[in-house]
């Protein structure tokens, strides 16, 4: 079942930059991972600028495709821990394995074609 409409997607994309932003903050993540959720939270507000959703101010690439590009970011996010060698730190490691497996859920229950009466 996909319940989240692209107006859902679109504002939750912009909450999940913010978030992702001030995480850094509120809880207490080694160096490396502090840097690397700041360019996730770059590339992210990038990615939503530039979708053609109703968020999206440029309008460049698909709304079909924004969603792709997070499937793979959030599959590589799930094996980051291991793939840079953080899994032995417990708060980095649940921490990005829970952005990940977020954004495939996601993924997973966003409705990417337009509806016939759909605006954006």
């Amino acid at each position: 079942m996909k319940f989240i409409d692209r107006s859902t997607h679109a504002l939750a994309d912009f909450f999940i930059v913010v978030f992702l932003a001030l995480i850094p903050g509120w809880i207490e993540l080694t160096d490396f991972v502090e840097t690397f959720i700041y360019m996730l939270a770059g590339v992210h507000l990038v990615l939503a600028i530039i979708t053609d959703s109703k968020g999206g101010a440029l309008k460049l690439i698909p709304f079909r495709i924004h969603g792709i590009i997070e499937f793979f970011v959030g599959i590589f996010l799930v094996a980051s821990p291991w793939m840079f060698g953080f899994a032995e730190h417990q708060t980095d490691k649940i921490f990005i394995l829970s952005v990940g497996f977020g954004m495939l859920l996601v993924f997973t229950f966003t409705r990417y074609k337009k509806s016939p009466d759909s605006i954006s």
